[in-house]
């Protein structure tokens, strides 16, 4: 049998061997934050940028042929026509 270099005297014990358990508040927190994720999934809904991410401009002026600005003007209305924008959460 070879001897496991994690005991060895003088070597750091691995991440899974120090890493603490949760609280109960996180762990609470984060249920609740995944079932929100999961209902906005059930119901078909994303949540998106308020703004255009330059990822998203870049691949809206390779499909529409558009320029920059008109594809940010376009986003902009898309949201707008869709409901009110809720502002961001702090």
């Amino acid at each position: 049998m070879q001897n496991d270099p994690a005991d060895s005297p003088g070597t750091a014990p691995s991440p899974d061997q120090t890493a603490a358990a949760p609280s109960p508040l996180t762990s609470s927190l984060m249920a609740h934050a995944l079932d929100v994720v999961g209902l906005l999934r059930d119901t078909g809904m994303t949540v998106i940028e308020p703004e255009p991410t330059p990822a998203m401009v870049a691949a809206g002026m390779a499909a529409s042929g558009l320029g920059a600005d008109r594809v940010r003007a376009v986003f902009k209305a898309m949201l707008a026509a869709g409901g009110t924008l809720a502002g961001r959460v702090q």
